[in-house]
């Protein structure tokens, strides 16, 4: 009797075991893509993106730029998180590149920026439909994308520039 026990609780350590087994591998896998992803992903960035933005991208266009959009999009969305995930410098260098150009929308007496800007020529203004006032929210959300350019450029003149008032 004893041994049909003793056997009982065999059975159930060795079924603990195999699934504390499959647990670790689990484990082990995602420890993997946790530590290798970014690795890969950066390698990834870099091989369809970063030569694309060293050869191509350029700021001197001369067009309506949506300065929220081209914010949002353009500076954290996509050059600074590319910054982040590859360490390229080069993707925070077009990143300051474009805040360059966008800047200039914050210099209004209220400090709300104008919501568009011609990157070549600085002709700011807002969009018609607005009756020619700024977007408010549009301004805040910049702000917070300004002041995480400041962050990673170790340059404080974006975030001063976005926090005038």
């Amino acid at each position: 009797m004893n041994m049909g026990i003793m056997s009982m609780n065999h059975i159930l350590a060795i079924k603990t075991l195999k699934v504390w087994s499959r647990q670790w591998k689990l484990w082990l896998h995602l420890f993997h893509w946790i530590f290798a992803y970014p690795f890969f992903l950066s390698n990834l960035i870099w091989s369809f993106g970063g030569k694309w933005v060293v050869n191509s991208l350029d700021f001197n266009k001369n067009y309506d730029a949506s300065v929220f959009e081209t914010t949002i999009r353009l500076v954290v969305g996509g050059l600074l998180s590319a910054y982040d995930l590859s360490g390229d410098k080069v993707f925070l260098e077009k990143a300051q590149d474009i805040a360059d150009r966008l800047l200039p929308t914050y210099d209004t007496p209220s400090g709300i920026p104008y919501n568009v800007i011609s990157l070549a020529h600085e002709n700011l203004h807002n969009p018609g439909w607005t009756g020619v006032d700024s977007i408010l929210t549009d301004s805040g959300t910049e702000q917070l994308e300004f002041i995480a350019l400041s962050q990673r450029t170790g340059n404080p003149k974006n975030r001063q520039k976005v926090s005038k008032n």
